[in-house]
């Protein structure tokens, strides 16, 4: 019976945080419109953070946390649907700049479910014998992805990190994975370029949109030579004043250079 043991865990949150009521003032809702539906009552938005750059300090916690050298680990799995790069990959940025020498890196994107599947696949390293640690990493940049003129769907995302170091363990463990990939049509991210697939034709609309019913439609508008801005900093001047956002240069990939952040 080969199961697993959570060994320590960390997390990290950008610093600027936006309460219920900013959204009054960009969008028609209410704090008690969004608390009563959602739970919601505040989230953080990352200024200067990048998808990785969380990933990685949330990371530094939890080996810190699990008392393990970044040496020790044999294997990154990074979950995310808002990486900052097609290429490298997330993980393999974090390996860099913890130090991990001797891990294999994976990226896994499976939105919410990302970090369940990523345990569940980490076990099944573990349970082979030749991987003895292993690093979680899930880390997303909703904000990216989110039209903040919807206020169905704006009031429900933030940005932010967790990571998590496990070992394999003589206990109980159990998953029972599963999805319904006939559902698809009603929530995705789809890319800018070359858009000629059935869920797009379905739904004309950009943005994180709600349609009849249940239904709720998202685009991620994105493409391979330049990663997208922030809506929430890269939108009007005035829609930045109402969310109490700082006034924001747009996204580059050089704002945080790989390396700066692993320990000399």
């Amino acid at each position: 019976m080969t199961g697993i043991r959570i060994c320590g865990t960390g997390s990290y949150l950008p610093d600027h945080v936006v309460e219920n009521e900013a959204f009054t003032r960009i969008v028609e809702t209410s704090d008690e419109w969004i608390r009563t539906r959602t739970g919601i009552s505040r989230r953080h938005i990352a200024e200067q953070d990048t998808c990785w750059s969380m990933g990685v300090k949330a990371a530094q916690r939890a080996i810190e946390a699990a008392g393990v050298r970044p040496e020790e680990i044999d294997l990154i799995l990074f979950t995310t649907v808002t990486a900052d790069y097609l290429s490298p990959s997330m993980s393999c940025i974090v390996q860099g700049e913890i130090g991990a020498v001797h891990a294999s890196c994976i990226d896994i994107a499976c939105a919410c479910a990302g970090y369940v599947y990523a345990l569940d696949m980490a076990r099944r390293y573990l349970a082979c014998g030749d991987i003895h640690t292993v690093l979680i990493v899930s880390s997303e940049m909703l904000s990216r992805a989110t039209d903040f003129s919807d206020r169905s769907t704006c009031v429900l995302f933030g940005d932010g990190a967790g990571a998590c170091v496990v070992q394999a363990e003589d206990v109980l463990f159990a998953t029972d994975l599963g999805a319904d990939g006939t559902g698809a049509h009603f929530m995705f991210a789809a890319r800018k370029s070359r858009l000629r697939d059935s869920l797009r034709r379905k739904t004309r609309s950009a943005g994180f949109r709600r349609r009849t019913g249940p239904s709720i439609w998202m685009e991620k508008r994105f493409t391979s030579s330049q990663p997208p801005p922030c809506p929430i900093h890269s939108a009007a001047a005035a829609t930045r004043r109402g969310l109490g956002c700082p006034t924001w240069t747009g996204w580059s990939p050089t704002r945080q250079t790989f390396g700066s952040s692993r320990p000399r």
